[in-house]
């Protein structure tokens, strides 16, 4: 759905990672907590996470941006902090 005012992005970043069936409950508990983190430390880009439902599992991220401004501008806020960089490792 689209609100009044704003435009579909123009970048679509799509990245798929493939689970190990013996790492998924691990895998889930570090996502779980990097999203907590994210939240709390004001991460500067919103994604979507969406996992398969049948083995092996993919789990597939994506990210959307307005314009290549918009992926260096996140780019930039990531690098300028150094906090967030390290607590997300």
């Amino acid at each position: 759905m689209i609100v009044s005012g704003q435009s579909l992005p123009k970048i679509l970043q799509i990245v798929q990672e493939r689970l190990n069936p013996d790492a998924e409950q691990a895998y889930g508990r570090i996502e779980e907590e990097l999203a907590r983190l994210c939240a709390r430390m004001n991460c500067p880009n919103r994604y979507l996470a969406l996992a398969s439902v049948d083995l092996p599992r993919d789990v597939w991220w994506l990210n959307t941006y307005a314009s290549q401004t918009d992926v260096d501008r996140i780019a930039r806020a990531y690098a300028n902090d150094p906090a967030l960089t390290t607590a997300m490792r």
